[in-house]
């Protein structure tokens, strides 16, 4: 069976007041999209869910010739919960950024996008993806590589949000209200990330340039290998924080778990609580300064520790 067909399938079983409201995205957005598919011979795409520039592009030329609106954009992410469990149901997220991103750029509108996720049973991952400057609301969580390589704009998530959060944004700011699993801005080159809840595992890692805040607790290698940024935590943070650290700073306002700065490079940590063991341990460059207390200072090669105000005195 054609995906076509299986969209006109579906599309019989919806009735009432719905049908009618969707009737033209359904025809216009799926069936037109699957059949872009099939003519260019990108179904793999359905399987790996990692669109390509090809892809993009015949997204792009296809919205050309038919506008959109704000609000069949809004009815189009509704009309998602019937194709939950198709295989291209995470391509969705791609596809919506760049309704969204041609609108834009016919429109300009100052105007916010809505696209509400809270009635899905899956989250919708892609969100964001490549914005080119609109403001883009989602109602609910997200899945993973939300606001990847997004240029300009805004994207606001209101509920948490998977794994490669921001990754290779060039600019633009994210705001997540709940919580954010691992790689959040890793290789990051400039804009502005801030999580209002939790945050796991590799913050910030390899990025290059803008800002992170995290308002709750942080895991593991937050920063590790970055240059040029600025994160701050908000509250306690795990192990390694800065590690390998090439310039710029990180600022923890609660307490640091083992190894922070360990092998540092340059760049500074402050850390307003305590730290664990092994502070600076093996760092060439850079400046830690912790407020609270310190279980125990690193081997110092090149860099600097401050407790209290006070310089820390290499082991001999």
């Amino acid at each position: 069976m054609k995906l076509t067909q299986i969209i006109e399938e579906e599309y019989k079983e919806i009735s009432g007041r719905k049908k009618n409201i969707i009737k033209k995205i359904y025809s216009k957005a799926l069936k037109n999209l699957l059949e872009y598919y099939e003519q260019v011979n990108l179904l793999h795409l359905l399987a790996d869910s990692f669109p390509d520039e090809q892809f993009q592009c015949g997204l792009k030329s296809l919205f050309q010739k038919n506008p959109w609106t704000r609000e069949e954009i809004t009815e189009f992410s509704y009309a998602l919960t019937s194709f939950q469990e198709k295989k291209y149901f995470q391509l969705s997220g791609v596809f919506l950024t760049e309704m969204v991103n041609v609108h834009y750029e016919k429109t300009k509108t100052k105007k916010t996008y809505i696209i509400p996720t809270i009635h899905l049973d899956k989250k919708l991952s892609h969100l964001g993806k490549e914005l080119r400057g609109a403001h883009l609301h989602i109602e609910g969580s997200a899945g993973e590589e939300c606001g990847q390589n997004m240029h300009k704009g805004l994207l606001v998530i209101s509920g948490d949000c998977e794994n490669y959060l921001g990754h290779e944004m060039w600019n633009g700011a994210i705001k997540v209200c709940g919580n954010c699993k691992d790689n959040c801005g890793t290789s990051m080159n400039n804009g502005n990330i801030e999580i209002f809840g939790n945050a796991k595992d590799r913050v910030g890692k390899y990025a290059r340039g803008g800002s992170i805040i995290i308002h709750g607790n942080c895991g593991d290698n937050a920063g590790t290998e970055m240059e040029n940024m600025h994160i701050h935590i908000k509250q306690n943070c795990g192990k390694n924080a800065g590690s390998y650290l090439k310039s710029g700073s990180i600022e923890i306002n609660g307490d640091a778990l083992e190894n922070a700065g360990y092998r540092m490079r340059g760049g500074e940590i402050i850390i307003l609580g305590s730290a664990k063991k092994d502070v600076g341990d093996y760092a060439i460059g850079g400046t830690i300064f912790v407020y609270g207390n310190i279980e125990k200072v690193g081997h110092l090669f090149g860099g600097e520790v401050y407790w209290k105000g006070n310089k820390v005195e290499k082991e001999s």
